[in-house]
């Protein structure tokens, strides 16, 4: 296995805002309002597609891939697209892939014919992304067991309490705060919820648990037909933060409110 090289990856930092996306069509009662239901990396990343299959006499279908839907639209002899809004809203409910990725709702009684639109993205959801250049991400995941013993001999193995996995990064920095009113925070700012990212929402899922983000390192290797490995960290409490100076780093550790990170490999395509 070859080391990750540091300069191929970015950093990057989520708030919990969940992404949505509104859908046009001409008819009235037509319109449909997509909402990620996950507050987790991956909102800018859900994609919609409404499409015309151009045939007759196609039943609606959906089809889920990693985070796109993709819908092909009921038609009539003509053919003409026939699915209303309601019907589409009724077929993202009973198609247990698309549910666990978003709500949706129809405008007014949703008896409106939608329109056939290309993929569009869900968007709301803050981030920023750090060029890592120079720095390292390290992490480390807790399986606590029990042992028992039957006499003094082993005998019986327990998983224990679960710990909160440890993450910690030493990154390089031009700026510890963003200008005001640019819109783009530090990750000093992100982290602390302060300045240019003083309106971003926590990603915990309980509100009322103190802020916390989602981090993503991205990894694109420098080499044709390798695929990008993604690895994700849900929220992030940082519980030290670091500066120095001289070297224009940062250094943060913290922990998650989870046990294991995620990890994925992915086209590049599928960004």
């Amino acid at each position: 296995m070859a080391q990750i090289d540091m300069k191929e990856t970015t950093l990057k930092i989520f708030d919990g805002t969940l992404g949505a996306l509104t859908s046009d069509s001409a008819a009235s009662d037509a319109d449909l309002t997509w909402t990620a239901k996950s507050t987790h990396i991956g909102t800018d990343k859900i994609s919609i597609t409404l499409v015309d299959p151009a045939v007759a006499t196609q039943s609606l279908s959906i089809v889920v891939t990693d985070r796109e839907i993709v819908i092909d639209l009921e038609t009539d002899a003509g053919p003409a697209v026939i699915s209303t809004s309601a019907e589409v809203v009724t077929a993202i409910l009973a198609d247990s892939a698309a549910n666990a990725l978003v709500t949706v709702v129809a405008e007014g009684d949703g008896s409106g014919v939608v329109d056939a639109i290309v993929l569009a993205t869900l968007d709301g959801q803050k981030s920023i992304t750090i060029k890592v250049g120079e720095g390292n991400l390290s992490y480390s995941e807790k399986r606590p067991v029990e042992f028992t013993r039957d006499r003094g001999i082993i005998d019986t193995v327990r998983k224990a309490d679960e710990e909160p996995m440890d993450l910690s990064f030493d990154i390089l920095w031009e700026f510890i705060t963003a200008v005001d009113g640019s819109g783009t925070p530090t990750a000093e700012d992100a982290m602390k919820k302060i300045g240019e990212a003083s309106a971003w929402i926590t990603s915990a899922d309980d509100p009322c648990q103190p802020y916390c983000i989602d981090i993503e390192l991205h990894q694109a290797p420098n080499c044709t037909g390798v695929e990008d490995e993604l690895t994700v960290f849900e929220e992030f409490y940082y519980e030290t933060l670091d500066s120095d100076l001289r070297e224009g780093s940062i250094a943060c550790a913290g922990r998650c409110n989870r046990i294991v990170a995620e990890n994925r490999r992915i086209l590049a395509a599928s960004l």
